[in-house]
């Protein structure tokens, strides 16, 4: 063991001793001395014991670090995002299926949000955006707007046409 471990060690002895005494003391009432370790024996040597074992617990926690996994490679197929997830399920899944078939799938999904999905999503939210503004709702967030800029719409020059 090197000095820097066994100054770890002492260290981390000072701070369980530091800990014993404080819950000696409010245990007895009294600071800990040999006539009060005598007189709580049992107290005395549960303590030594389980500051024994943490002092202990600590250092071969300390020794055996465990290495730290791999970083994550970064998904550049929607396929390697599962492969991560489910590493066994997905190289018994692509063993099974032809590289044409994954591709296809990737073209059929993009079509499927390009086609189905974004436009759902918009008409829903201009239906949302429609129903705010005709309701009460509505009607306060304008007055509000209106109370912190008095000066109405703000025009911005368009940077492609200059």
């Amino acid at each position: 063991m090197d000095s820097r471990e066994f100054d770890e060690l002492l260290d981390a002895a000072k701070q369980v001793s530091r800990i014993l005494r404080t819950v000696f003391a409010d245990i007895t009432g009294e600071d800990i001395s040999l006539d009060s370790a005598l007189r709580n024996y049992p107290l005395v040597t549960l303590g030594a014991a389980a500051g024994l074992g943490a002092v202990a617990g600590w250092w071969v926690g300390h020794k055996r670090r465990p290495a730290l996994p791999p970083p994550p490679r970064p998904a550049s197929h929607p396929l390697d995002y599962l492969e991560q997830m489910l590493p066994e399920g997905m190289s018994k899944l692509l063993r099974s299926m032809p590289d044409a078939v994954t591709e296809e799938a990737g073209a059929a999904a993009k079509n499927w949000v390009d086609s189905v999905l974004e436009p759902m999503v918009k008409q829903r939210l201009d239906n949302v955006a429609e129903s705010v503004a005709t309701s009460k709702w509505g009607s306060l967030l304008r007055q509000a707007m209106e109370r912190m800029d008095p000066g109405g719409d703000i025009q911005l020059d368009d940077p492609q046409q200059q």
